[in-house]
């Protein structure tokens, strides 16, 4: 046998702890034979002592994406969580340093995953599983971004009506377009309250951070609109076709304004800020 790189047996160990138990409950160990690998002299055999260490990690994993989904871990049971989770560890497995970024494919899977089966992601249940999964996500990354704390809004007082040229998004800013009233949902289970599912309708979300604080503003569809806009370019002009309207393009200088005072926007990359208040 050719001796592996430390590099092919890190591959290969991870590979072999996140790969789902069989129906008689085995790991499958592909590539190497694990004795090559893994002294098997002590009194529990290299086989077994893996399993455990997986089993152990693999529960690790479980118990991350359940701090980060805890909304729609209890939404629906444990015993489903647990099952949807560990199929997708196995096909999405951990591949950075960080378990920050280990939910990021998260929603995409379950969007995946309800296409494929007769309860599509059409379907008000579906919408309902996605959607709360993208804000749960939204508010991970939001927690944990660059944020505007300590940035002197008053700057920004001079900006009146005149629009300025160039804006820029927070860094931490998720902007999120949902087909239920999830919002409330989430605070009534944060409260340990028992909510009905809530109906299908288009709703608009801004997930910020403000004095380290999470907070989700519900937001009109041009506002939306227009973040999605200033996301893509920092030039606020011209205003997107959905926008060219008399009447909301004489509502944007002063929602700007306000979208400063809520942390959405900076006249400047948020660096730039930090620099000059140093």
């Amino acid at each position: 046998m050719t001796s592996p790189t430390l590099a092919e047996i890190q591959t290969w160990f991870q590979h072999i702890n996140t790969r789902l138990p069989d129906r008689s409950g085995q790991r499958e160990f592909s590539g190497w034979e694990i004795d090559d690998i893994l002294d098997d002299s002590g009194p529990l055999n290299a086989q077994h002592g893996t399993a455990i260490y997986g089993n152990g990690y693999m529960a690790r994993l479980l118990g991350c994406l359940a701090a980060e989904f805890p909304t729609l871990r209890q939404a629906f049971s444990t015993e489903w969580f647990d099952h949807v989770a560990q199929q997708y560890l196995s096909r999405y497995p951990p591949t950075e340093p960080s378990l920050t970024t280990l939910g990021s494919r998260f929603p995409a899977f379950l969007q995946e995953e309800l296409s494929a089966t007769s309860l599509t992601a059409d379907d008000t249940a579906g919408q309902f599983i996605v959607d709360l999964a993208r804000l749960e996500r939204a508010i991970s990354e939001t927690s944990r971004g660059q944020g505007t704390e300590n940035i002197d809004y008053l700057a920004f007082a001079h900006w009146g009506s005149i629009i300025p040229s160039s804006v820029y998004l927070a860094p931490n800013l998720r902007l999120l377009k949902l087909r239920s009233n999830i919002v409330p949902f989430l605070h009534a289970m944060s409260n340990r309250q028992n909510p009905s599912f809530p109906e299908s309708c288009e709703k608009y979300v801004v997930v910020c951070r403000r004095n380290f604080q999470v907070c989700l503003d519900p937001v009109e569809w041009w506002q939306y609109e227009l973040l999605q806009h200033l996301k893509q370019s920092p030039t606020v002009q011209p205003w997107p076709d959905t926008l060219a309207s008399s009447e909301i393009a004489a509502r944007i200088p002063v929602w700007l304004l306000l979208s400063t005072e809520r942390g959405y926007i900076l006249d400047r990359p948020l660096r730039a800020l930090q620099q000059s208040n140093h």
